[in-house]
């Protein structure tokens, strides 16, 4: 007869186990297939695509027809793949991706932490512009940084409501869900299984950053991916780093509808006693509502923490 530790702990059938477990995939490789396999969808072969179709230079012309393709391209080259890792790495996607819907408390505490931390960014990039680079590479650095706002301005740049909604759906709405699944899913997941579980959030938060191929805002991009990971951490579920990612990228997106473009509101020529004053300001008010807006939620997690 059975004792009661069989009956209540049976082990799972070898045909359950997913992939990674039967073939016992080192964590770490399975990352690099999985990252390596986006990397070249995503950036060599979409790029690719869009420049036959777009061609060098992005303009109004063809802003749309740039959106479209960037949009299909998350979709077949990350949506896609990144459902196959998934299974790949668990029989059930909830395992990967966990559903618990976050409680209003916590979704308003990471709401505020959000915009403190949108604002500390837009003082690091203001400080960046300022740091004095040797000429010959300022000659370099400028006119390509430039390009780059430039095209990313045309690409969210909305004329008409419509076409702000349009912009939403694919600079906000699909990125977030697209690239979480990706990063807080299936990365972090498998990060878990090699780290302690905010080591794990960390290191995908810097992986995300640099994933973007975006020299410019790399930092920006780490930070927020590490603020992402830590929600994903501390709520146990997929819905909280999806939504602030969504409200992240909502905000780029109407700061340029309303003409606010990608520069910063503390931009200057000069740095003088009031810009000075600016800083300080924002780096001290916002901080201190980041960490009392972070503890808050670190607070309103607790439970969710001690139920697991």
């Amino acid at each position: 007869m059975s004792s009661p530790e069989t009956v209540l702990s049976p082990s799972p059938p070898a045909a359950q186990a997913s992939f990674v477990e039967r073939f016992d995939v080192h964590p770490l490789l399975f990352v690099a297939m999985c990252l390596g396999a986006v990397f070249f969808l995503y950036h060599i072969v979409g790029s690719g695509i869009a420049f036959i179709v777009v061609g060098a230079k992005i303009t109004r012309e063809n802003a749309a027809a740039m959106r479209l393709i960037t949009t299909a391209g998350q979709l077949a080259f990350m949506f896609v793949p990144t459902l196959v890792f998934a299974r790949l790495l668990s029989g059930r996607f909830r395992n990967v991706f966990p559903l618990r819907v976050p409680s209003l408390r916590e979704s308003a505490f990471m709401f505020v932490a959000l915009i403190s931390l949108q604002q500390l960014l837009e003082v690091y990039m203001f400080l960046q512009d300022l740091i004095p680079l040797p000429e010959f590479l300022r000659q370099i650095m400028q006119p390509a940084r430039e390009m780059f706002r430039n095209m990313m301005k045309i690409v969210v740049k909305a004329e008409t409501v419509p076409e702000l909604l349009f912009v939403i759906v694919i600079a906000a709405v699909v990125p977030s869900v697209v690239e979480e699944l990706l990063f807080r899913g299936v990365v972090q997941k498998t990060m878990e299984r090699m780290f302690q579980p905010l080591l794990a959030a960390l290191l995908t938060g810097i992986v995300f950053g640099v994933f973007h191929l975006d020299p410019f805002n790399v930092v920006p991009l780490v930070v927020i991916g590490c603020f992402l990971g830590v929600l994903r951490l501390r709520s146990k579920s997929i819905i909280l780093p999806i939504t602030a990612h969504f409200v992240n990228n909502l905000v780029a997106v109407v700061a340029v509808y309303l003409g606010m473009g990608f520069e910063t509101k503390l931009s200057t020529t000069e740095f003088g006693f009031s810009e000075t004053v600016a800083v300080f300001t924002q780096l001290i008010g916002f901080g201190a509502l980041l960490f009392i807006s972070l503890r808050a939620y670190l607070h309103s997690t607790k439970s969710v923490q001690d139920s697991t």
